[in-house]
């Protein structure tokens, strides 16, 4: 099959990348090294020059001031500055959680990782390549450390445990189990980071850790999958983050067809909404009211997915359903007269960390508690997620301006929100308190999510084009789409939607 090429060619207003990828500061390192020693991952990249450059691009321009392509810029350098000062130097894999010092410093507050978070590293250093933040051999080295600890990092059932400590790469002490939902991100980025890196060592090792998951494992007798590896419930599709879990599992080992479109027997839900002005909305509902789960599978879909013998959306539906979460979150904003929004869980404002998972919209669970908007922080990484989504959806145009607006009224909130050298913090209250927490997960869905706004403010594909890249190659692009339009028109019919 021929081979698809994506050129990325990115139109920068005020930035020049290059001027640092070649700066003096960056030492020029080989193409592919077998091994990688203690400490030679902090030589690969200094940041004195990133830092530099920095504070260049935002002492260039005054942010009101600047149209939305810079200010993806502006936003997106400091995400990516941010994830990077989350790494664990020995092994390339950024901490769970960290906290902001007195110093501006990170301090690590748990010393693990997700299978997940490492997925999202990977992905963050296919973008800095692609923005040639990086060069080639820099990432490429970089790359080798990360394959070289998953190599390493304890597993079970050939996967790895839902976290592993740091920098050990052991089973972590709360964790059991190894998961679908961990596991199918780490793969989705392994599927992306082979594509990208086609034609190097790196590409064919991200290939032959795809080769050692079987998500057959996690097949259950009802046709879904199951959640971890105990084996003690399965998760279904619709409303949920598993979604691009069940692409990987049915793309890669030939999982049954039914983990991504599920038969009769498997029930479609709805939930209403009624806005401010008496206006219904009905969505599929998620877990404990958690817009996360909607979004998160979509960053590496894109916002089309043409058919090609019929022209229709294969993702429409799904796509649909994400701009109306959006629309409701803003729309309960305005019915409680508070100030921004954005709620999902997030680490909580208090100095001892903890985890506010009881955090979404009141009336669109189909399982657990949403909370109390009123009193739950707002966790920032959802404005992300829903440029990363909704850019290049062109129904979706008032929803991403009231989302570069609602980020903007966090800094007038707080500036502090917006950490000078590591982006934005985990998330903020109404009346401006900050967490001085960052969250492994939520930075890296702050990068991604930003860099596909960026790409597509441009014209081109985000993250999405290397995940499709990839299913082309392996002649499943046909299957995937198919089983996904069967998808999108239930949801579709089921949220009210005609001829779309």
């Amino acid at each position: 099959m021929k081979k698809l090429i994506i050129l990325f060619i990115i139109p920068i207003l005020f930035l020049s990348f290059s001027s640092y990828s070649n700066s003096e500061d960056l030492e020029q390192c080989p193409l592919v090294l077998p091994s990688i020693t203690s400490g030679e991952y902090s030589k690969v990249f200094s940041g004195n020059a990133f830092n530099k450059r920095l504070n260049e691009i935002l002492l260039s321009q005054q942010l009101n001031e600047i149209n939305s392509e810079t200010l993806y810029n502006s936003y997106l350098i400091l995400a990516i500055e941010g994830l990077n000062g989350m790494v664990e130097q020995n092994t390339g894999l950024p901490y769970d959680v960290v906290r902001v010092g007195e110093g501006n410093e990170l301090i690590p507050v748990d010393k693990k990782v997700s299978g997940l978070e490492i997925g999202l590293q990977i992905l963050n250093l296919v973008i800095q390549r692609d923005l040639e933040i990086m060069t080639d051999d820099q990432v490429l080295l970089k790359m080798d450390i990360v394959l070289n600890s998953i190599d390493k990092a304890a597993k079970k059932n050939g996967f790895l445990y839902d976290f592993v400590s740091l920098p050990s790469l052991n089973k972590h002490k709360l964790s059991n189990v190894s998961d679908v939902f961990n596991s199918g991100y780490l793969a989705a980025a392994l599927m992306i980071a082979n594509q990208a890196f086609e034609g190097t060592v790196v590409s064919d090792r991200c290939q032959l850790i795809l080769d050692e998951m079987d998500f057959n494992f996690f097949y259950s007798n009802n046709g879904q999958l199951y959640g971890d590896s105990n084996k003690g419930y399965s998760v279904g599709q619709f409303g949920s983050e598993v979604l691009l879990p069940a692409i990987v599992a049915t793309s890669t080992d030939n999982v049954p067809d039914s983990v991504i479109a599920p038969s009769d027997s498997i029930s479609i839900y709805r939930e209403t909404y009624t806005t401010n002005e008496g206006e219904e909305i009905s969505v599929i509902p998620a877990w404990g009211g958690q817009i996360w789960t909607i979004l998160m599978p979509l960053l590496f879909l894109g916002p089309e997915v043409e058919n090609p013998d019929t022209g229709e959306n294969v993702i429409a539906g799904f796509i649909e359903n994400a701009r109306r979460w959006v629309e409701i979150q803003i729309d309960v904003a305005d019915k409680l007269d508070l100030n921004i929004w954005g709620w999902s869980p997030c680490a909580a404002v208090s100095s001892k960390y903890i985890y506010d998972s009881e955090n979404g919209v009141p009336g669109l669970e189909q399982y657990g508690n949403a909370g109390n908007p009123r009193n739950n922080p707002v966790a920032i990484y959802v404005s992300f997620l829903a440029l990363g989504v909704l850019s290049g959806y062109d129904v979706a145009s008032p929803q991403i301006q009231a989302t570069l607006e609602n980020l903007e009224a966090m800094i007038s909130l707080n500036p502090d929100v917006n950490n000078s050298n590591y982006g934005f913090l985990d998330s903020i209250t109404q009346d401006g308190e900050v967490s001085p927490f960052i969250l492994g997960l939520d930075k890296g869905m702050e990068v991604i999510g930003m860099f596909n706004a960026y790409r597509r403010s441009s014209g081109n594909q985000g993250i999405e084009g290397y995940f499709w890249q990839y299913l082309e190659e392996n002649g499943m692009t046909d299957t995937v789409r198919e089983l996904l339009g069967q998808r999108s028109k239930e949801i579709l019919t089921t949220i009210g939607v005609e001829n779309m």
